[in-house]
């Protein structure tokens, strides 16, 4: 719940309960098209120590 606190300047409260909503809403899952590669081809060889 959101209060005005006293003495402080007018704040429009549903423009921030929307701002604080669009925060915390979780983010939307990133859904791609690219093949993803296959084996080790994205793994580190090993070599470097």
């Amino acid at each position: 719940m959101l209060q005005q606190p006293k003495g402080e300047a007018e704040t429009n409260m549903k423009q921030l309960q929307d701002v604080y909503d669009g925060i915390m809403s979780p983010a939307p899952a990133v859904v791609s098209d690219a093949p993803k590669p296959e084996g080790d081809a994205a793994t580190p060889d090993g070599s470097a120590q």
